[in-house]
């Protein structure tokens, strides 16, 4: 992908892209491992605060993400990335108010 088109399309290089990725790559595995938890696929007690939290901020990220989409200097990530990542703000918020399976 090009580093053009990600980022508000404001990276200079591609190793500014690699760079930047990677967080993203990361923050979102983490955030994975969470909804994992919180569905009750990986067997660890954490408190439902924690997941309240979690979630709050998930929906935080995604909505700044959103934001960050509108205002982008690439087109493409204006129209088709905008929608994703309000509907991921959506789920999370779903997710804050949901009750951790019980397995």
């Amino acid at each position: 992908m090009p580093y053009t088109i990600v980022w508000g399309g404001r990276l200079i290089s591609q190793a500014d892209m690699i760079q930047f990725e990677l967080i993203s790559i990361a923050t979102l595995l983490l955030m994975l491992f969470v909804v994992l938890v919180h569905a009750g696929l990986v067997k660890i007690r954490l408190q439902t605060l924690f997941f309240k939290i979690a979630f709050w901020v998930m929906a935080g990220l995604f909505l700044l993400n959103t934001i960050g989409n509108m205002e982008s200097l690439n087109e493409t990530e204006r129209l088709i990335f905008t929608p994703v990542t309000f509907l991921l703000f959506l789920f999370s918020l779903r997710l804050v108010f949901s009750a951790p399976t019980k397995r």
